[in-house]
């Protein structure tokens, strides 16, 4: 097991529910969904949708091969963030990690991980719907949708990671010595 950076100390917390649940969504989501890519892949139109605007209307056309790498790279990568999310004393935070706030740290961390992971997984399954037929009926909402959440997530869970930070230093200088 890779040192952990500046000697910061383990994970000891429990995940919630909440969390564990959106959390095997994902890493259950996505390989589900490339299988059944992969099990309607031979009657799947040869030319098929590749790249949409911003109204959610096909605008780039290639070989259906094209749309099953990007669904292998997007299951590779639902899968990454799902393992990552786990380890949060590994992530980069933009401030110092202590005994005092690490719990509420990563337990912020892990948080924002697994809905990063979902709002991946919202990408992948509307490029999916594109082999089944579904082109018009969510694919570009869904990729829009993700694609937001995936810009906007990030600044909102690095304030709620500082919010933890602030407040358990908060109660330990109210508590401790």
């Amino acid at each position: 097991m890779p040192k952990l950076p500046k000697n910061r100390p383990a994970r000891n917390f429990e995940t919630g529910p909440v969390t564990r649940i959106l959390w095997v969504v994902g890493l259950v989501g996505a390989p589900l969904i490339l299988g059944l890519v992969l099990a309607r892949y031979p009657s799947a139109p040869a030319e098929m949708p590749t790249h949409y605007n911003l109204a959610g209307e096909a605008d780039g056309w290639g070989p259906k091969w094209v749309l099953v790498i990007i669904l292998a790279v997007l299951v590779v990568l639902v899968e990454g963030l799902g393992w990552l999310a786990r380890r949060p004393q590994w992530f980069n935070y933009p401030f110092e990690i202590t005994p005092v706030n690490a719990q509420a740290v990563y337990r912020a961390g892990e948080r924002m991980m697994v809905w990063l992971n979902l709002a991946l997984l919202a990408v992948l399954a509307g490029v999916a719907m594109t082999y089944f037929d579904l082109a018009n009926v969510g694919t570009g909402v869904a990729v829009s949708a993700g694609l937001t959440a995936g810009i906007v997530l990030p600044p909102v869970g690095i304030g709620l990671m500082v919010r933890a930070a602030n407040r358990a230093k908060a109660t330990y200088n109210l508590s401790g010595p």
